[in-house]
């Protein structure tokens, strides 16, 4: 990919402008900061291992967004960890539904702070468990 981009950019950047609107500033920015992404002349931090006095350096990244697949696989991989270790713990799923003893575990038991994803909405109400979707109206 970085080699079809490298070659056909400035191309595509002039046939976009040919035909009257160009590609949007963030578009061109992106790709210029991917063909620079990783790349030790743009930049670089230099590592030591303070153990073993070993050196490394690590070229600056872009952190571009839909454009670089190595940052988006950065990114990727971040998001993925927040989700498992920050925002599914608190969500029930269906197995874990399924998985419960009725009637203890009645929507109203779980409380207010748990959110029940639609799949378990869906499976509570074949159960015939009330299923409250939104938070009662204050009085």
């Amino acid at each position: 990919m970085y080699a079809a981009v490298r070659d056909n950019l400035a191309t595509l950047l002039a046939e976009a402008s040919e035909l009257g609107r160009g590609l949007p500033q963030y578009v061109e920015r992106d790709f210029a900061r991917y063909l620079e992404c990783g790349v030790l002349a743009h930049g670089f931090a230099r590592v030591r291992c303070e153990s073993c006095k070993d050196e490394l350096l690590v070229a600056f990244s872009c952190k571009g967004r839909g454009v670089c697949p190595s940052c988006n696989a950065k990114r990727a991989h971040v998001t993925a960890a927040h989700l498992v270790e920050r925002v599914l713990p608190h969500v029930i799923n269906t197995r874990e539904l399924a998985a419960m003893r009725w009637p203890w575990a009645s929507v109203g038991f779980l409380g207010p702070h748990v959110r029940i994803d639609d799949e378990a909405k869906r499976l509570l109400f074949l159960l015939g468990e009330p299923v409250q979707l939104a938070p009662p109206a204050p009085q």
